[in-house]
């Protein structure tokens, strides 16, 4: 909250002690001085037209809430502006007081506007919406009543004037409670209206406001314009205060108040009031008035303000709420981008571990055929065909993710190119299902193919009768991993020798089989057909299917 006191901007909470400097109006003030000079003038002479002591004492004393407002908004360097204001209209007026008096009259009213403002602002300062149940009270308690008393010095006039004393205390109590009571009907409405922002009200609203006015009106009417042998009922007026202290800020209960201020006191000074004979004399009357009105203010403008300050509340209380599930769900939103950055991440990294893997297997195909080639038209051909077969174990992988394959399915790939196209079943395969991490299959979809490829060359694969059986066993070795045994045999094949030197399929076969198993591998070059023996560990809990090939 800011409020704009004495040329400077003091935050809510500060306590700016003024100077003697800021009660100096400066250049920027004299517009400020002008309106307040003519505003001030004239809720004085609307004043004095009730004035029930001349020259004095009034029903309401609407000048005093405009000279708190005034300088609440623009700062207590305003005070020329008052006393000016009250001055002009003694003269107009043409006051029955001697101008010494006229100018104490004027004095105690400019200081019951100066004071109050410097010792709220020494408290903090006050928050012209009045919505919470401390600016209220600064405003009742500092504004009225302190001020009601401080320029309650002006009596020292009739005193001196030689007024009867049995006539002070209650020219003393028309004093007070008009002032009193224009603080407390004036000041909010100006204060609450000095914002543009708090101008503006949205049609369903306004249109509430002006029914729970208009039934203000009719109510007032109904308990003070009535004949003045009926008892007075003002007690009926509460329930619509209320009303408008609870559905409206106290900018809308100060509208309310108003019509109610003016039936009242309108009511009293012209006798119509119920129950007149109990008070005959006007004066008498106007001070019942003057009582009902400080009452019945009190209570609607505190009601308003406690429940102003109530739905602050449970706004923020509101807004913390939402602010918790906002952040929240923010929170949640940046887990959810860590986390996939963090997953995107990893999958960076695998692609890149993978694709280098396959580089380097391509390259190791590449060399090792090469090497061993002595014709390039076959050396093409064997490239191409191993590639094709590291193609196919990829497939089979792909279809799992990545996250490995199942053997049996790795050597499907593996033979489906040397399979009889007519369907003659060249391939028996048996065993149980045994999953494969990622490079295990690789390098046995490899072997496969490397066996298969010398088997249509020069082995089983290169009769129309040759067979060619794949098995496989897996057992716990006792210690925790699981063995696994795969055989390769041929038969019905033409006689196998021993080759007269070893080749890409051996190397393979031998090293890097062997190598990416974690195993043996050994090849039985037997007449009636070559046997390839494969031993490898696994873990127990390798894939899908481990605890069920444990269990068989």
């Amino acid at each position: 909250m800011w409020l704009r006191l004495a040329g400077a901007t003091w935050k809510d909470g500060a306590l700016p002690i003024p100077r003697p400097r800021d009660l100096i109006p400066r250049a920027e003030d004299v517009g400020r001085l002008v309106a307040l000079y003519v505003i001030y003038t004239m809720a004085a002479l609307i004043g004095l037209r009730w004035a029930v002591t001349p020259g004095g004492g009034s029903p309401i004393w609407p000048a005093a809430g405009v000279a708190f407002a005034s300088m609440i908004l623009g700062g207590p360097q305003l005070w020329p502006a008052v006393f000016l204001g009250r001055v002009s209209v003694a003269l107009v007026t043409h006051s029955p007081q001697p101008l010494w008096a006229d100018l104490l009259v004027a004095g105690a009213s400019t200081l019951g506007g100066v004071v109050p403002t410097i010792f709220i602002q020494r408290r903090g300062g006050l928050d012209p919406r009045l919505g919470s149940l401390r600016d209220m009270a600064w405003l009742i308690l500092g504004g009225g009543l302190l001020g009601a008393l401080i320029s309650a010095l002006a009596l020292i006039v009739f005193w001196a004037s030689g007024t009867p004393g049995a006539r002070l205390p209650a020219i003393a109590e028309n004093w007070i409670f008009g002032y009193f009571g224009g603080v407390l009907l004036i000041a909010p409405l100006a204060l609450t209206f000095s914002r543009t922002a708090d101008r503006r009200m949205a049609p369903g609203r306004a249109f509430h406001l002006l029914v729970c006015a208009s039934a203000v009106v009719l109510v007032t009417a109904h308990v003070f314009l009535q004949p003045t042998e009926q008892p007075i009922g003002s007690w009926q007026l509460f329930p619509v205060l209320v009303w408008a202290a609870l559905a409206f800020n106290v900018q809308g209960a100060s509208l309310v108040m108003a019509p109610v201020a003016a039936i009242a006191i309108w009511a009293a000074s012209k006798g119509i009031w119920p129950q007149a004979g109990v008070a005959e004399d006007a004066a008498r009357r106007v001070l019942m008035a003057q009582q009902f009105l400080a009452a019945s203010g009190i209570t609607t403008l505190l009601l308003a303000a406690v429940a102003d300050e109530r739905r602050m509340s449970e706004q923020l209380a509101k807004s913390e709420r939402r602010l918790r599930l906002e952040t929240a769900a923010l929170e949640r939103e940046v887990s959810d981008r860590v986390r996939a950055e963090e997953h995107q991440r990893l999958l960076i990294n695998e692609l890149n571990h993978r694709v280098k893997n396959t580089l380097a297997t391509v390259q190791s195909i590449a060399a090792q055929t090469r090497r061993t080639a002595t014709d390039p038209a076959a050396s093409y051909e064997s490239f191409i065909e191993r590639i094709l077969a590291l193609s196919r174990a990829h497939d089979v992988l792909t279809e799992e993710r990545w996250e490995g394959a199942e053997l049996r399915a790795v050597a499907e790939g593996a033979v489906r190119p040397f399979e009889d196209p007519e369907g003659g079943g060249r391939f028996r395969m048996g065993g149980p299902p045994v999953w494969l991490e990622p490079q295990r299959a690789l390098a046995l979809a490899m072997a496969l193919h490397e066996l298969a490829t010398n088997a249509a060359k020069y082995g089983a694969l290169s009769v129309g009768d040759g067979k060619v059986s794949l098995r496989w066993t897996l057992r716990p070795d006792g210690e925790g991993l699981m063995d696994l045994e795969f055989i390769w045999s041929e038969s019905d094949g033409p006689p196998v020798t021993p080759p007269a030197k070893r080749g890409f399929g051996s190397r393979l076969l031998e090293r890097g089989l062997a190598s990416e198993l974690n195993g043996k591998v050994s090849v039985d070059y037997r007449p009636e057909g070559l046997v390839c023996c494969m031993r490898a560990k696994l873990p127990a809990a390798d894939g899908p299917f481990a605890s069920q090939a444990a269990a068989e």
